[in-house]
């Protein structure tokens, strides 16, 4: 019995040291052999009777001491079990969750490493693939085993495989770019980062490494062109500077330092009311909230200050300008010092103007010049024609029918002088048709048109203002002047067989429009330097204060519209 007893108390003793609760059950294996034991002694032996038979009284004590012991040791033996019952549950609950964490951050770990785009190689000591996030598997669902260069499209120990094996061998991280002409056998090139990462175990061995390959095309092409606009801002004569709403300077190019005299270091940070004139700075304010309001930008001209406090023209563009997130953080400015070509221009303008306003005084001597000799011919001149035929006539009477040569010489020289006196009557109309001066410019224009009728054939509608304008001498004379070059060019140029002629006022200007019927003029011949008579019209009515549209078709003819504001600034 005692062997059989050993034998299964030696099983048991071997199943407990494979077993995970070793010392849980060893306390309570101790605790049932002591247990035992005990009902062994006291239980199988009449233990009272052979006290009171052989043994004093003395040792019946200290047997019951013993017991007593034995008791409380076993109370002890239980007491210390259960607080080991319990730390090891403790042990057991903390180890679970841990390796529950672990399996989380493992998870987590993974889905991390498969949804970022980068390709993320492991790789063993020989250059095969260990393991590797989805991004690579997508595109080589076997490469797990397998070298990578049998996947992708690389020569063998380079890319990926010399990351690796550099960082194999100096067990430190290597970094560094590759231009890469072709990879996962796509056109085009591209750029690459890569990250070697060597792998130890606890004794400082390397047993692999992780190669993480990043795609960087777009962040170098990024580069690459801000380097480009970079080098072209930089060297640019013109003022470029980025300003926050507030007017706060956040770049500051090197044609900016050109024309203002601020250097970078001095107006990064600041207000640019440094350079804006204080009666221009709400309005600069206002242009820039609205720039960034409506995202158009806005092109102007602007006086700035010079940091010696000198001013100068600028010609202004104000754009938004946003960070690489798409947020609108303020403006960019282009500023072109304009102040000599400003100058140059109101010289020119000045020039212009003079030349204008020799133009319409050597006009307006010209039409007085016209009209005065005018008056000359046709009353002095045309006097002396009629008088000269009085005096033929009186000569005539005084004949006698013996002489008939003489008689008829004197008709003849009648005749003559009746076509001469016609004669002096067109030359001084050309001149200046005395009916624009004595009946007015309705008048004229009707005169104008029925001779215009006479030398063309072509008809005419005519539309007037029932009751004769209020106009200036020179406007009258100006409104003449361009009706004549029209009907002029539609007699030479339109092959018209109708005009319509409208002349009247407005509110606020005086209008007359003549509407043909022809072919229609061309943009190409409005804007030929050679349209001499296109660009007479212009002129008077410049020298007036108005202005000239001329429009055509082949469908609608060629319309020419005279505008003349009423409240007219001559030029």
């Amino acid at each position: 019995a005692v062997s059989k007893l050993l034998k299964i108390i030696d099983k048991i003793r071997k199943w407990i040291h494979k077993s995970e609760r070793s010392n849980l059950l060893k306390d309570m294996l101790i605790i049932s052999i002591f247990v035992f034991l005990q009902f062994l002694v006291f239980f199988s032996f009449d233990v009272r009777r052979l006290f009171e038979e052989f043994v004093s009284d003395k040792l019946k004590d200290v047997v019951w001491e013993l017991l007593i012991f034995s008791v409380l040791m076993l109370f002890a033996f239980m007491f210390f079990s259960y607080r080991r019952t319990a730390d090891y549950k403790a042990a057991e609950l903390a180890k679970q969750k841990a390796e529950s964490q672990q399996e989380k951050t493992r998870d987590q770990l993974q889905r991390v490493l498969d949804a970022v785009p980068d390709f993320i190689f492991h790789l063993d000591l020989q250059l095969r693939v260990v393991w590797a996030n989805k991004r690579v598997v997508k595109y080589a669902p076997k490469i797990i085993g397998s070298f990578g260069y049998e996947y992708f499209n690389y020569e063998r120990g380079s890319f990926v495989d010399a990351y690796a094996k550099w960082a194999i061998d100096s067990k430190q991280i290597e970094n560094g770019v590759q231009y890469r002409t072709s990879f996962l056998n796509t056109r085009g090139a591209t750029y690459w980062e890569l990250t070697g990462i060597p792998l130890l175990d606890a004794s400082n061995n390397v047993y692999g490494a992780i190669v993480i390959a990043r795609d960087i095309t777009s962040r170098m092409r990024l580069e690459n062109t801000w380097n480009l606009l970079s080098s072209v801002v930089e060297s640019t004569d013109d003022a470029i500077y980025g300003l926050t709403l507030s007017g706060e300077v956040i770049s500051w190019n090197s044609g900016a330092e050109a024309i203002y005299n601020y250097k970078e270091e001095e107006i990064i940070g600041e207000s640019i009311n440094r350079i804006v004139l204080p009666l221009d700075r709400k309005e600069l304010y206002e242009i820039i909230e609205r720039v960034m309001r409506s995202e158009k930008m806005e092109r102007f001209e602007a006086v700035r200050l010079r940091k010696d406090g000198e001013r100068i023209i600028t010609f202004t563009t104000i754009c938004p300008l946003s960070d690489s997130t798409g947020r609108k953080i303020g403006v960019s400015a282009i500023e072109r010092d304009i102040s000599e070509a400003k100058l140059a221009e109101q010289e020119l303008q000045k020039s212009r103007e003079m030349l204008r306003n020799l133009a319409a005084h050597l006009e307006t001597v010209r039409e007085d010049e016209r009209k005065e000799i005018a008056f000359e011919v046709h009353d002095e001149l045309g006097q002396e024609l009629t008088a000269l035929k009085l005096d033929l006539s009186w000569i005539e009477s005084k004949l006698t029918d013996l002489q008939p040569v003489l008689k008829n010489k004197i008709v003849e020289m009648k005749e003559l002088i009746d076509i001469t006196i016609d004669r002096v009557g067109n030359i001084s109309t050309k001149l200046r048709p005395d009916i624009l001066d004595h009946f007015g410019l309705n008048a004229a224009i009707e005169w104008a048109l029925s001779d215009f009728k006479k030398r063309s054939g072509i008809n005419y509608e005519l539309v007037l203002d029932p009751e004769e304008l209020n106009l200036d001498s020179d406007v009258a004379t100006v409104i003449f002047r361009i009706l004549q070059e029209t009907l002029t060019n539609v007699i030479r140029h339109s092959k018209a067989s109708s005009i319509e002629v409208i002349f009247g006022e407005d509110t606020d200007k005086v209008e007359l429009t003549v509407w043909d019927n022809g072919v229609g003029i061309t943009r190409e011949q409005i804007d030929a330097p050679e349209s001499f008579g296109l660009f007479a019209i212009n002129e008077r009515a410049r020298s007036v204060g108005g202005y000239v549209e001329i429009t055509g078709s082949p469908h609608f003819g060629t319309k020419i519209i005279l505008t003349i504001p009423k409240q007219r600034k001559s030029i």
